[in-house]
């Protein structure tokens, strides 16, 4: 009886890691460039129009619960939508031209954890992948893409 519970709880671990976790990214609509998120709020700058912008100059702050902020490294500037979060991560969508970035930001520390090539085309995120017009991304089990190999 005690080997088929280790055979059970290994095989439930196994298939844990094998199909991966689901990360439960959610679309952030940042209105007029501040949302709240994690209990806090962001602020994404300036938006391009008052009433209804479609993308923001930054830079790009969290205000945490406690009063406490942080800024995002300068290059997370001309955001656009969509944006995401999963309640400790924001995913942030840049442009220069025609070209386009997604940044995985620390809530808690405005830390990049991960940042994408450039690329054109749509950004798209479910529970395990991100897509970035053609090439997809798996996310690890920190519900970022990993780090590109060296």
């Amino acid at each position: 009886m005690k080997a088929i519970h280790i055979l059970t709880i290994a095989f439930t671990v196994y298939t844990s890691t094998a199909v991966g976790q689901a990360c439960a990214y959610k679309t952030l609509e940042p209105g007029v460039g501040k949302a709240p998120v994690a209990g806090g709020a962001i602020d994404l700058g300036a938006g391009d129009d008052p009433l209804k912008p479609q993308a923001w100059q930054g830079p790009v702050v969290f205000t945490h619960a406690d009063g406490t902020s942080c800024t995002a490294d300068p290059d997370v500037s001309l955001v656009e939508r969509p944006l995401f979060t999963d309640g400790r991560r924001v995913v942030v969508s840049t442009y220069s031209g025609s070209e386009r970035r997604i940044y995985f930001l620390d809530i808690n520390n405005c830390r990049t954890l991960w940042k994408s090539p450039t690329f054109s085309g749509d950004v798209s995120l479910t529970a395990q992948t991100l897509r970035l017009g053609e090439k997809a991304h798996k996310l690890g089990p920190l519900c970022v893409p990993p780090a590109a190999p060296h």
